[in-house]
């Protein structure tokens, strides 16, 4: 049975190496207190698999995302937990064992699971992307993942990985990956990066698809460990068919990295925000609401700005800051 429990961590933990937006970016929509909008932590299995001439049926009911007020920003944030799974056999459960919890912008493959041959265990290499499949659409090539996250560990880690694939020949390929793995207690919320690597053979070469995976736990799993993540952000570089190198033009899908920085104040707010430019440049503002609706909307702007947003239903909204070609958007909250 440890072979089996082996097994069935390299399913949720190992990785290789995961409109143009992150939905539900900032983890505010739920369809309800499991499932986060646009993101899956969710799936439900009966798994046989055989052992040493003897089948045990793996029954899954898995639950990894939860709603939690435990956010960076806003109200809402998500809290992954590690999940149990039942080992049966003849209707008696033979063997608990305790899953990492996951997080993805993805669907779980848990049809691969009956293939696996947990007799010859030492000489199979894991991948994650063995196990997961799907993401959203992106035609181009992620440079590099960021997230706010807050560890509660137990003799644990959080692993967070991101898989870019495209469709060739009817067959998926990977075109770039990249992951992040840290031992530990993060204490605050602390913004961790996700560097993105192409694959030999495939500078040049233009996604279709992306995936964001987030892991509670590794190959040690205490079920008393909690991942709480907020305010995901994915950028990307463009992609030059035919090129070698890695296009240098870098824009990003959530938040544009080739930015000027501002900060403000207060978030959240009631009355007023003020905008701080680091930059003297002039500049520009445009408030939207989650629709995406234009609320507010200024020019000519040097030095501290004050926005009014007394009239302004509460909520979340998302401020962009425009200095020439340069925008950066920062999500508020107005309560």
């Amino acid at each position: 049975m440890k072979k089996l429990f082996i097994t069935l961590i390299a399913f949720f933990g190992l990785s290789a190496a995961f409109a143009q937006t992150v939905p539900n970016a900032s983890f505010e929509e739920w369809t309800d207190a499991t499932h986060p909008v646009g993101w899956n932590g969710t799936f439900s299995a009966n798994i046989p698999i055989a052992y040493q001439g003897m089948t045990f049926n793996v029954v899954i009911d898995y639950h990894a995302a939860n709603q939690s007020t435990t956010a960076h920003t806003g109200e809402k944030a998500v809290e992954v937990s590690p999940q149990t799974a039942e080992a049966l056999m003849g209707g008696f459960s033979v063997y608990s064992i305790n899953l990492p919890g996951v997080v993805q912008l993805g669907q779980f493959n848990t049809a691969a699971f009956q293939n696996i041959d947990v007799s010859n265990l030492s000489s199979m290499n894991f991948d994650i992307a063995d196990y997961t499949y799907g993401g959203i659409a992106c035609n181009q090539l992620p440079e590099r993942v960021t997230a706010w996250v807050l560890f509660s560990s137990v003799q644990d880690s959080l692993r967070a990985a991101v898989v870019a694939t495209r469709c060739y020949n009817g067959q998926r390929q990977v075109v770039a990956e990249g992951e992040y793995l840290y031992a530990g207690a993060i204490t605050e919320y602390t913004q961790i990066e996700i560097p993105v690597s192409v694959k030999d053979g495939m500078h040049g070469i233009q996604p279709d698809t992306v995936n964001i995976i987030f892991s509670c736990g590794s190959q040690s799993v205490n079920p008393d460990s909690r991942l709480y993540i907020d305010d995901v952000e994915l950028f990307t570089v463009e992609v030059n068919p035919g090129d070698t190198t890695q296009n240098e033009d870098t824009t990003a899908i959530f938040t544009i990295d080739n930015l000027p920085v501002f900060s403000v104040q207060p978030n959240p707010a009631t009355d007023v925000l003020t905008v701080v430019p680091i930059t003297g440049s002039e500049y520009a503002l445009r408030l939207y609401d989650m629709n995406g609706k234009l609320v507010r909307e200024l020019y000519g702007l040097q030095n501290e700005t004050r926005l009014d947003v007394s009239n302004l239903n509460k909520g979340v909204y998302f401020l962009q800051v425009k200095q020439g070609s340069n925008v950066k958007s920062q999500k508020v909250i107005i309560k």
